[in-house]
């Protein structure tokens, strides 16, 4: 068995071993909980009540038991590529960007930081994170990556932001996107996904024929809607510390949503709508839905 063959392998047990445990954004016997960022314009709201939301669970109106501005510590990961095709002005801009995040951690976060190239893995010191070996270099497995992140067990009391660093390059990833799209969506981690490259290449813009360059990483901005984050596409010349400081701040101002699932299926995946009852216009951006266990017994 080569060594590829064997991290499909481990995969596909991480998968399994995951679906046998309780994930972190999922019905328990009493309650679920939805983290709900709630903005007019690019203005974050606060001080909101129960009275000023409403919440769906499988198209079913909700009684919210708790809407509280959620002052939980953050686990901040970043996930930096580390492959070939980054290098120069990208390699050193993920590298800034990386000390910027780590900057904006408060006392009670974590920071957990990965590079990945052909595989994912854990360094301890910025230094290590963008630091290139020859070993798999030329391979990027990039959605291998972001499934392996939203797999990572997180611990009681923390929400997780994920800060995605790369020039939006995948070679060599094995695990299908529709897969890791659903990965994500089980997940209550935020997903902020920041492609730094300096343009195109020319074969690109034949084949495609377009002037955009975003519509190239349509995959990605997915996946950080699914996520509940956002897709940003910069050369290497652009500051992303206001990003990073407005991504950071929005997570904290979240708020926590209680509720006891009632008159929905005991059992599959269940989708999640909030909405505000104030007059005006508001966005809210919160986790899709959760997947419910067969064990949970059904609300009445």
């Amino acid at each position: 068995m080569g060594p590829r063959t064997c991290a499909i392998v481990l995969l596909v047990q991480l998968i399994v071993a995951q679906s046998a445990q309780q994930p972190t954004f999922r019905a328990s016997a009493d309650a679920v909980l939805v983290h709900a960022l709630v903005q007019t314009g690019r203005r974050t709201v606060t001080g909101l009540k129960c009275e000023d939301f409403e919440l769906f669970d499988s198209g079913v109106a909700q009684k919210l038991e708790l809407c509280s501005e959620d002052p939980t510590p953050l686990e901040i990961v970043i996930l930096a590529d580390a492959s070939q095709s980054v290098r120069g002005p990208v390699l050193q801009r993920i590298r800034t960007t990386a000390e910027q995040i780590t900057a904006a951690a408060r006392i009670g976060d974590r920071v957990r930081l990965l590079r990945f190239a052909s595989t994912v893995a854990p360094v301890e010191t910025l230094d290590a994170l963008t630091l290139q070996t020859a070993d798999g270099q030329g391979h990027t497995s990039l959605i291998d990556a972001v499934a392996t992140v939203f797999m990572l067990p997180l611990e009681a009391g923390q929400r997780r932001l994920v800060f995605l660093l790369s020039d939006g390059v995948d070679t060599y990833s094995f695990v299908p996107w529709e897969l890791a799209a659903g990965i994500v969506d089980r997940s209550d981690a935020v997903l902020q996904v920041l492609v730094i490259k300096e343009g195109p290449s020319r074969w690109m813009n034949l084949l495609l024929r377009d002037t955009q360059p975003e519509r190239y990483y349509w995959w990605l901005e997915d996946l950080a809607k699914r996520g509940g984050g956002s897709f940003r596409y910069v050369p290497p010349t652009t500051d992303l510390s206001e990003q990073v400081i407005e991504a950071v701040g929005e997570l904290r101002t979240r708020y926590l949503l209680r509720y006891i699932p009632t008159n929905v299926p005991a059992a599959g995946w269940h989708p999640i709508e909030v909405k505000i009852k104030r007059a005006g216009r508001y966005t809210v951006t919160a986790r899709k839905g959760y997947q419910r266990s067969t064990d949970v017994r059904p609300g009445h």
